[in-house]
């Protein structure tokens, strides 16, 4: 009798906590809403992700300009390359270029072969000298191309045109506010859709910001000619730079 006893609370009491695991589970219930999820337990939240794309021209340019130089010997091709260069140079801080915008340079003198029967010989020397230039001053770019190979440069690539350190942290801050805008406009979409209220921000953190400058092709191939006095400048358009910013946000729901 005792037996009987015992083994009809173990029942009694394995219904009820049964019982109580499907209450339980069926209050974390989540409700899918697009592609966000709302969790309805203890902690009820509602995370979402805002983003914005801005538009704005460019105002800073990169481009490299190089001399290359041969000659028989590696010191005459030194020499030949210097006296370009120097040209180079005087014509483009002539035409309004600041020292500080050439903001790199390199250099190398190399050997040429000539390959025959399995035998390699020196049948000369190349020297060449690349300057980096980033400058603001982003409507003559074409014209320092111009006087550049007009004074001995023979090959200009490398041409893109991008943001200021001082433009980009503007542009940044405003992409930031639009970002966390849309995503405070979502959630109050998704909460009332779902059926429940927005609470106050649990979290708040920044994904992606960044741009990416536009490249242009070369503007001059190595050994072109030289463009003749009264020939228009040439003309390289900026285009427009797009600078994007997401940020995710997590709210209490109720």
């Amino acid at each position: 009798m005792k037996e009987n006893i015992n083994l009809n609370v173990i029942l009694v009491v394995a219904i009820i906590v049964i019982a109580l695991v499907a209450v339980y589970s069926a209050s974390i219930k989540p409700t899918n809403i697009g592609d966000v999820i709302i969790t309805q337990s203890t902690q009820e939240s509602l995370t979402v992700t805002g983003s914005y794309t801005l538009y704005a021209d460019p105002d800073e340019a990169n481009f490299n300009i190089e001399v290359e130089t041969q000659a028989k010997t590696p010191i005459d091709a030194q020499e030949e390359n210097a006296l370009k260069m120097d040209s180079v140079k005087k014509a483009l801080l002539g035409e309004g270029l600041k020292n500080s915008e050439i903001v790199r340079s390199s250099y190398s003198i190399r050997p040429r072969y000539n390959y025959s029967g399995g035998i390699s010989e020196i049948v000369g020397y190349t020297a060449t000298h690349s300057l980096n230039i980033k400058t603001t001053n982003i409507d003559s770019v074409g014209k320092y191309i111009d006087v550049a190979v007009r004074a001995g440069a023979n090959d200009v690539g490398g041409i893109s045109f991008g943001l200021s350190d001082e433009k980009e942290a503007e542009l940044r801050a405003s992409a930031l506010k639009f970002a966390a805008e849309s995503a405070s406009a979502k959630a109050n979409s998704m909460a009332e859709g779902a059926g429940v209220k927005l609470g106050e921000i649990t979290q708040i953190s920044e994904g992606y910001v960044g741009y990416q400058p536009v490249y242009m092709s070369a503007a001059a191939e190595r050994g072109m000619p030289a463009p003749a006095p009264g020939i228009p400048p040439t003309s390289i358009e900026p285009g427009t730079v797009e600078l994007s910013a997401s940020i995710s946000v997590t709210y209490k729901i109720g």
